[in-house]
């Protein structure tokens, strides 16, 4: 199967927000994807519409660009949340990433996702997929299986328990990198290679 070749996984790494964010109780939810198929925005949309009937003080935002925006505004107003549901285009993360409570990623698939990275930096609550690195960026109380993803009900129960309890939400990355740790490590394989 393998060549028997020396394999060095060197994970993405993110920089702590200064000053430091306070994190704090509610369902300010937020999508920080590409609108395409795979990231699966529709089935938040879904539960989204499951917390918004529990919760008026829900908001959810959509940001990103994509092949997907016309349906996924059109899902809006056939749920009735054209005005719980914002879709500002492109964003500036930290900015997005300060403004809001709770991340969602329902992706069909991710490798190590700068989003949740930059999620848990700023001690928001997390509801993912549990795929590809998910599950070594939060712990398993913030994830969904693919099969539960597709469950409005059991997406939004994790959605306002991450936003109201603090105590369920993801700590920092247990061996989360800082981006000059990462470039550090980038730096000692291509001194590995060249020597």
């Amino acid at each position: 199967m393998g060549s028997g070749q020396k394999l060095t996984v060197i994970r993405n790494g993110v920089d702590a927000p200064q000053p430091t964010p306070q994190p704090r109780a509610g369902l300010r939810v937020l999508s920080l994807a590409r609108l395409a198929p795979e990231k699966n925005i529709d089935q938040l949309m879904q539960a989204f519409a499951h917390v918004a009937r529990e919760h008026p003080e829900a908001r959810l935002t959509i940001a990103g660009r994509g092949l997907e925006e016309g349906a996924l505004r059109t899902l809006a107003y056939s749920l009735h949340l054209e005005d719980r549901i914002d879709f500002p285009g492109h964003v500036d993360a930290g900015e997005a990433l300060r403004a809001h409570d709770v991340v969602v990623q329902l992706s069909a698939w991710e490798n190590l996702s700068y989003t949740l990275l930059d999620a848990v930096a700023h001690g928001l609550g997390v509801a993912a997929t549990d795929v590809g690195g998910n599950g070594e960026i939060v712990p398993e109380r913030c994830l969904v299986t693919a099969e539960e993803a597709r469950s409005p009900e059991v997406v939004a129960a994790r959605i306002i328990e991450q936003g109201s309890d603090l105590a369920a939400r993801p700590e920092g990355a247990e061996h989360g990198l800082t981006v000059a740790e990462m470039a550090a490590a980038i730096a000692g394989v291509y001194r590995e290679v060249a020597a």
